[in-house]
């Protein structure tokens, strides 16, 4: 049973450490356009009108987006049709 316990508690230490590193993930636009399905133009768009999902520049030249930002930006989109 002890056996048992500390491979689930190391399962989970994985898990956790995987999550965290799948969050500091860094996608580019053209990344993020593709997974969106829209043109890397229209993120650009956005983000000169201060819309769309999060984002980071790096080195004062590099645009990143972290993926659970664009997790959370996604979820807040969603529209469901059964609420008035």
């Amino acid at each position: 049973m002890a056996h048992t316990h500390k491979a689930r508690t190391k399962h989970t230490a994985t898990s956790t450490a995987d999550s965290a590193v799948r969050d500091l993930e860094l996608f580019t636009t053209d990344q993020v356009a593709k997974l969106l399905k829209i043109s890397a133009r229209t993120l650009k768009q956005w983000r000169s009108e201060q819309r769309g999902p999060k984002y980071y520049i790096i080195g004062h030249r590099f645009v990143r987006y972290k993926r659970s930002d664009l997790i959370r930006w996604q979820q807040r989109l969603r529209v469901d049709p059964l609420r008035p």
